[in-house]
């Protein structure tokens, strides 16, 4: 009983400071969220598709995920040198929201624990988040201008911008 107890609390924090932080965001950056559990490369012919997934890679039954209508059964195909055979990435994006006039999209991934730093991105040490803009990019043929982490573990929303697409200010 106490742990359940323990558990509903934690719920309810972790929900009060994603809600609080999107009240706070949202005015600021002037997105709509769009789409949620966006997948790439996820097809009904590769052996980790259950059989109750319809060709859209959109989970009808079972305990898999609902994936996001617009999701796309191509994957992320990556290229170190040209004629060389590619590296297939395939993922889920948590959410992806939609500047006012579909300029740009931004990425959001939702965490329970602490973010990547920026200079992991920078690094090589931290993929995800590039992956997911370079899959926006290439895959969805979106301008992928933003990424962003909302973790349980901060008060604000970490993130990461082309400054070539977006003002600073805004992001």
């Amino acid at each position: 009983q106490h742990r359940i107890e323990m558990t509903q609390r934690l719920l309810q924090d972790a929900l009060g400071g994603f809600a609080e932080r999107e009240t706070r965001f949202a005015p600021i950056f002037q997105t709509t969220p769009t789409h949620f559990e966006l997948a790439f490369g996820m097809s009904h012919t590769e052996s980790n598709i259950s059989e109750d997934e319809d060709r859209s890679g959109v989970t009808t039954t079972g305990n898999r995920p609902e994936y996001d209508p617009a999701s796309h059964p191509e994957p992320l195909e990556l290229r170190v040198l040209e004629g060389e055979k590619p590296v297939r990435v395939c993922g889920t994006i948590d959410r992806v929201d939609v500047a006012q006039g579909g300029r740009f999209v931004m990425a959001i991934d939702y965490k329970l624990g602490k973010p990547p730093e920026i200079g992991e991105m920078q690094t090589g040490q931290s993929l995800q988040m590039p992956l997911y803009l370079l899959a926006l990019e290439r895959v969805f043929k979106k301008t992928a201008a933003v990424g962003c982490y909302d973790s349980l573990q901060e008060t604000g929303r970490p993130r990461l911008f082309r400054s070539d697409v977006v003002p600073g200010s805004q992001f």
